[in-house]
């Protein structure tokens, strides 16, 4: 039977989408479910996970609150009269460095039959995510049993012997696949300590999760300052990744963190007014990204921040128009375009490739090999790098282009090309990760290695760090745009207490923009909405983020403070100095 609280409005989300099958050696080396949780993994089963009205992917991020309530399960294959539990475990509890603890039960429903979930015992119910520091994996169990079995709960919920459990009712082998949670939203009316994230680990025991993102983006609370007497309300739109992909979610966070703290401080300039920053959670997707765009145009936005992905830049613009959409970080040359609805507050990749350029001939014009990911991000900075080296006197000797799964091939094939140097233009910290440790078990093979702004990421070090100690991470170099004044820094990280991420300080600079841009349009009578040809295009100042003036198209003006190299040093990042702007 269902225990109190199940979510029946799953119903028709569980069986939207296909199986998909994920990528289990990198999940299990990142997340090391194998052996702090579970022996072994197996492939003999699959099923599908959702969490509320969302299904889950490996790799997704997802807020706190999303998994305050027990999921819908749905076993899409399994064998000819199988029987099975499933179990729900926190091992991080209270914190992953000392988790005494470990295990906390967090679920356990025995005796499915096939693949009819409601069939089971819910035997132990689902008590959801408790308080915590760190980073915790809220584990996800399926196991197939040797019969139907009579089970008597547990007398607690903490020290819960999972592995022990398993042996002696006699069950199978588990294949895991993780995916972030971050901090949002408490789930249970107790104190969460917001300067942690906490990672869900779904650790489908003989299955593998099927998983989808939803194209309809997620409203985020909004936030509100109210000034007492102000009669005016400026209303700030948002689209920015809050889930998906853990590194997008990680700088979608930051961004939204940096706009909080210019709207405070524009507040408390303009008593006049009152502010409202409304977000929606795109995933860095071009479709939720358009979806995002139309929810914001009902809203009564005066301007939106976002996107930090340029594809997702690239489709939600002219859905908004005329409304003015202003990117933190998108670079992608494709938006240059004058007398759109465009605006960036990071220079785009025509002056990034040159500078990634004179970074790599820095210690000598040898050959470089170039590892591309065909989006609007990665094959622009690509091609721009290749024009540039090339016109330095380089040569490009290799060009691979990736897909979801082959970074341990990759690796394998550059190391046979013989490249003294390597350049990385891609968004996926999880494949780089997997590249570098994977090259770092060739004999012979330690290139030098060059990277764009999307390498210098809070969460590549820990991707890293899955895989091994020995990876070629201190041998990148990232070409990273400015990554804010040491004052901002200090301010970001005693308000959110969270480790700082330069697009907090682009994010913040946006919205001061957006707000000046309003209020110089007010001031003339011209309509609420910010257009293209508005204020914005005459804002001048030195922000957080470095000095902020706009082109005829709405790009940023670049100059010799526009970027930072960036280094790893035992998984730590090091902002090195400022790198120089060379001529066209």
């Amino acid at each position: 039977m269902k225990s109190e609280g199940f979510r029946a409005d799953t119903e028709s989300a569980i069986s939207d989408y296909p199986d998909l099958i994920s990528d289990t050696t990198v999940i299990l080396a990142r997340e090391k479910v194998v052996p702090d949780v579970v022996d072994a993994c197996s492939d003999k089963a699959a099923f599908k996970a959702v969490f509320g009205d969302k299904m889950v992917m490996p790799g997704d991020v997802l807020s706190i609150n999303d998994i305050g309530n027990e999921p819908k399960i749905e076993i899409t294959q399994c064998s000819p009269g199988g029987i099975y539990s499933l179990l729900m475990l926190d091992p991080d509890m209270p914190s992953p460095h000392k988790p005494e603890y470990k295990d906390v039960l967090i679920w356990m429903v025995n005796n499915i039959k096939k693949n009819d979930f409601d069939s089971g015992d819910f035997t132990v119910g689902y008590s959801g995510p408790e308080p915590g520091k760190g980073q915790h994996r809220y584990v996800l169990l399926l196991f197939q049993q040797p019969s139907f079995q009579s089970i008597t709960p547990p007398t607690k919920r903490a020290n819960f012997q999972t592995k022990q459990f398993a042996k002696d009712m006699g069950w199978g082998d588990p294949v895991a696949v993780p995916v972030r949670v971050l901090p949002g939203a408490v789930a249970r009316n107790e104190p969460y300590d917001m300067a942690y994230s906490t990672a869900l680990l779904l650790c489908l025991v003989a299955a593998s999760a099927a998983v989808a993102v939803s194209e309809t983006p997620k409203t985020i609370p909004d936030f509100t300052i109210n000034n007492p007497g102000a009669k005016t309300t400026i209303k700030i739109g948002c689209m920015l990744p809050f889930s998906g992909s853990n590194a997008y979610a990680a700088k979608g966070v930051a961004a939204r963190e940096g706009i909080k703290l210019a709207l405070t401080d524009l507040a408390a300039a303009n008593k006049g007014y009152n502010f409202v920053l409304t977000c929606v959670d795109t995933q860095c997707e071009a479709d939720s990204a358009k979806a995002g765009a139309a929810i914001l145009k009902t809203r009564g936005v005066v301007g939106v921040i976002g996107e930090i992905c340029s594809k997702a830049s690239l489709a939600a613009k002219d859905v908004l128009a005329p409304i003015l959409l202003i990117s933190p970080t998108s670079t992608s040359d494709k938006l240059t375009i004058a007398g759109d609805n465009f605006f960036r507050l990071s220079p785009p990749d025509r002056f990034q490739s040159r500078v990634l350029a004179n970074l790599v001939k820095a210690s000598g014009l040898k050959p470089v090999g170039v590892v591309v990911e065909p989006n609007a991000y990665g094959q622009g900075l690509a091609d721009g790098f290749t024009a540039a080296y090339k016109k330095l006197g380089g040569t490009v000797k290799t060009t691979i282009v990736t897909t979801p799964t082959n970074a341990v091939q990759a690796a394998q094939d550059m190391a046979k090309s013989g490249v003294p140097k390597v350049v990385i233009a891609m968004n996926n910290d999880t494949w780089v990760a997997q590249f570098l440790a994977a090259g770092a078990a060739i004999p012979g093979f330690s290139p030098e290695l060059y990277a764009g702004d999307a390498q210098y990421s809070p969460t590549l070090p820990g991707l890293v760090a899955g895989f091994g100690k020995t990876t070629l991470l201190d041998k990148l170099t990232v070409s990273a745009y400015n990554q804010g004044t040491a004052a901002f820094k200090d301010r970001y990280a005693k308000a959110t207490k969270e480790p700082y991420a330069g697009h907090a300080a682009h994010a913040f600079d946006a919205a001061t923009v957006l707000v000046q841009g309003y209020l110089a349009d007010a001031k003339g009578g011209k309509p609420v909405a910010i257009a293209s040809n508005a204020s914005p295009l005459k804002v001048a100042f030195t922000g957080v983020s470095g000095d902020v003036k706009f082109d005829a198209t709405g790009d940023l003006i670049p100059d010799n403070t526009s970027y930072q190299s960036v280094t790893y040093k035992a998984l730590q990042p090091v902002v090195g100095g400022f790198l120089a702007l060379p001529s066209a």
